[in-house]
């Protein structure tokens, strides 16, 4: 594209690593909507529960502390299996074609 100061050149190639970081935003929004949801303040802290197969698993792996951090959890289990404990709160999504599931309690 072409402006009268120089031109911008658009990369559009997708990698991995930008997958896993639009995975993760999503996932964080998600949550963060959950939170509202479930009537809970910034300051509150909360326990969660992210469940997803292999491939979700390791996309969210790289994005744990900044997860836990933005969504204020003082715990996060990632895991591909199936939830089990009963969760206050929870959420399905699925994001190109890859599937999570969100379990959470305030903490």
């Amino acid at each position: 594209m072409a402006f009268a100061k120089g031109t911008l050149y658009v990369n559009k190639e997708r990698t991995k690593e930008l997958d896993a970081e639009g995975y993760a935003r999503e996932v964080m929004r998600r949550v963060q909507s959950l939170r509202k949801k479930a009537g809970l303040q910034k300051a509150d802290r909360i326990l969660l529960h992210l469940q997803s197969d292999e491939e979700g698993v390791e996309c969210l792996q790289a994005w744990q502390e900044q997860i836990k951090e933005k969504v204020g959890a003082q715990q996060l289990v990632l895991s591909p299996l199936p939830i089990e404990k009963e969760y206050q709160h929870t959420d399905k999504l699925s994001v190109r074609g890859l599937d999570f599931v969100i379990g959470m309690d305030k903490g």
